[in-house]
């Protein structure tokens, strides 16, 4: 088979990843902005970032703080052989 021929869209030709990609990049565009009241807005994402003056809650909450470790990271850790792992990152 040519080059020629293995560029031509078809049922028995193979797509990359990256085609496909831009193939959906290039067919959908982006939807037009909505006003929507707070409670009606579940599901929805913001057209820009939005910043406070102040920090919410107001004071450490360690409840929430935590850390996210991949399974094969601490395979057969143990309390008496624990894993050692680095901090890669802060969000």
């Amino acid at each position: 088979m040519s080059s020629a021929g293995q560029d031509t869209a078809g049922p028995d030709r193979l797509w990359s990843v990256d085609e496909h990609l831009q193939d959906v990049l290039t067919t959908v565009r982006p939807l037009e902005p909505i006003e929507l009241q707070l409670l009606d807005a579940q599901g929805c994402v913001l057209v820009e970032d939005i910043t406070v003056p102040l920090s919410l809650p107001p004071f450490d909450n360690s409840s929430m703080d935590g850390y996210a470790v991949r399974v094969a990271d601490v395979a057969g850790a143990s309390e008496e052989f624990p894993a050692a792992l680095e901090v890669v990152g802060d969000v």
